[in-house]
């Protein structure tokens, strides 16, 4: 395979990560952290459950870790190779192309930070309601959640929308301006639910959505 043929390969299977098992991954665990608002008993009691699959070290290595890290080091690479040229063509679109990109490079620290304090904390499942509202109730880490929770939701937002231009499902300007929308919609229910959950950690979540 020559090297035109493998770069053209790497950028599909670096469009396809993003939305499985990556996204996916990203959608389950917004929904879990979303527990949150629920109280320390019942979010503590969804994480134990998490803890307590069958298998869980292969599931964590082999459908989350490898395709993270290929993700996010083959989007280092081409986030260094491309070029926006915003001030020749300052467009919605190529405003979008450059957020991806720095939304990617936060991720990269954020994610680092974030399985630091979490997974390798050496907190107890039962625990982890605590443990995140103690650093969480830091008014500088939840500023720094927070906007790990907007990048990410818009780097997943955004990034269906590439998903389906890569792989030519959407092919007409029509279609793609009406996906662009949809994505941006994305981004919004994903922020508000992630923000929501954060809150959630310091009892301080819009209570009147709990049901």
């Amino acid at each position: 395979m020559d090297k035109e043929r493998r770069y053209f390969v790497l950028r599909r299977l670096h469009s396809l990560s993003g939305i499985c098992p990556v996204g996916a991954f990203v959608l389950e665990h917004f929904y879990t952290n979303s527990y949150s608002v629920k109280g320390a008993e019942m979010f503590n009691e969804k994480v134990a459950a998490l803890n307590d699959l069958p298998y869980l070290y292969l599931l964590e290595i082999g459908l989350i870790g490898i395709p993270i890290l290929f993700h996010a080091v083959l989007g280092v690479v081409i986030t260094f190779e491309g070029s926006a040229k915003l001030r020749a063509y300052p467009t919605a679109r190529n405003w979008f192309y450059v957020l991806q990109r720095v939304t990617g490079m936060f991720l990269v620290v954020f994610i680092a930070v974030h399985v630091t304090l979490t997974r390798f904390s050496g907190t107890p499942p039962d625990r982890l309601f605590e443990h995140m509202a103690s650093y969480l109730s830091n008014p500088l880490m939840f500023a720094f959640y927070a906007l790990g929770v907007l990048s990410v939701s818009f780097h997943f937002g955004n990034g269906v929308w590439g998903f389906l231009v890569t792989w030519g499902v959407l092919t007409s300007p029509r279609s793609q301006r009406i996906m662009t929308w949809a994505s941006m919609s994305i981004v919004a229910t994903l922020s508000f639910v992630g923000i929501n959950s954060l809150l959630g950690f310091l009892d301080l979540s819009l209570g009147f959505l709990q049901r």
